[in-house]
């Protein structure tokens, strides 16, 4: 009966709504794929229930934002010209990062300063306009860059020294330290900056993934699959999700999950292609933030017994 199928499948496509009875997982697949824009094909790889779900949390989560899309913005200001803002230079800007939310994140602590309404352990945010994506987020990688970053032991203080380009760099700004210099360590953190996607709108937003410890094993992965897909790194696009992890000392901690999603539309790799150009050219230095320094962001792998170094983003790159 496998022969009939296939060849009707292949010959007539019209004869398709026959198999459901035949084939009773595939259905769901299909009449999800007519939904999808035509700059938005639906997954090559079949997606579970649960990464659906996922996904379609994560578009709800993200239409309540800190920042108005470009629909919303009303006809009488939608032909200014940013007119107040003429000498802010490019050294006055920051990117934000993407930051996963931890069981000791300063957003889950209600009342705080810093909390975001409705974040969970395992959810992405952006660090500047605190805008809640939701159990994940989809991103254009566009530029990778390593870096050694300078973080002071959490049970001694803590404190951010800064990010290098060389880990001899870093270990000569340790030295400058006149007291507790073992509590300071060089770690080095794999940058990959993004454009988070609105794949209903193909509006982006720049970002920056930190990757430092086990979250530079999913790093390197990611670059892996990327040189795998071939062709520009920007011409794709990826989804990032909430995974459960546990470190050396046998805690528990929220790390990233990477999945190929499909080709960046026209807009989106235009976007990217325009980034990508300014930074490689070294027209654009771009700066990171760094002013919010995540409680949980030390609940990961420790390569050194007792250190608890977090990993935000550096201050330039």
């Amino acid at each position: 009966m496998a022969t009939p199928q296939k060849t009707a499948a292949r010959g007539a496509p019209a004869k398709q709504a026959a198999k459901p009875a035949a084939q009773p997982a595939k259905p769901a697949a299909q009449a999800a794929k007519p939904a999808q824009p035509a700059a938005k094909p639906a997954n090559p790889t079949p997606q579970t229930g649960q990464q659906q779900a996922r996904t379609q949390t994560a578009v709800v989560e993200r239409q309540t934002t800190a920042v108005a899309s470009s629909a919303d913005v009303p006809d009488y200001i939608r032909q200014s010209q940013g007119r107040g803002s003429e000498n802010v230079e490019m050294q006055d800007l920051v990117i934000p990062r993407i930051e996963l939310v931890q069981a000791l994140s300063y957003c889950l602590e209600e009342g705080g300063a810093d909390y975001i309404e409705g974040a969970k352990p395992g959810m992405f945010y952006n660090s500047v306009t605190r805008e809640l994506y939701g159990p994940s987020v989809i991103v254009c990688p566009v530029f990778f860059k390593k870096q050694y970053l300078v973080w002071k032991d959490r049970k001694k203080g803590g404190g951010f020294g800064g990010a290098f380009d060389s880990m001899q760099e870093a270990q000569a700004r340790i030295a400058q330290e006149t007291e507790e210099q073992d509590a300071w360590e060089a770690i080095e953190t794999h940058q990959q900056i993004v454009l988070t996607v609105n794949q209903d709108t193909h509006e982006t937003t720049e970002a920056v993934l930190s990757c430092a410890r086990t979250k530079q094993k999913v790093s390197r992965q990611w670059n892996s699959l990327i040189r795998v897909n071939g062709f520009d790194r920007f011409s794709r696009v990826y989804e990032l999700f909430g995974v459960d992890d546990e470190n050396n000392a046998g805690e528990k901690f929220k790390n990233i999950g990477v999945r190929y999603v499909d080709f960046a539309s026209m807009p989106v790799y235009k976007a990217a292609e325009a980034l990508y150009n300014s930074i490689a050219s070294g027209e654009r230095t771009v700066k990171i933030d760094d002013e919010y320094i995540d409680a949980g962001m030390g609940s990961e792998d420790t390569t050194t017994p007792g250190t608890e170094a977090g990993d935000p983003g550096p201050t330039e790159y």
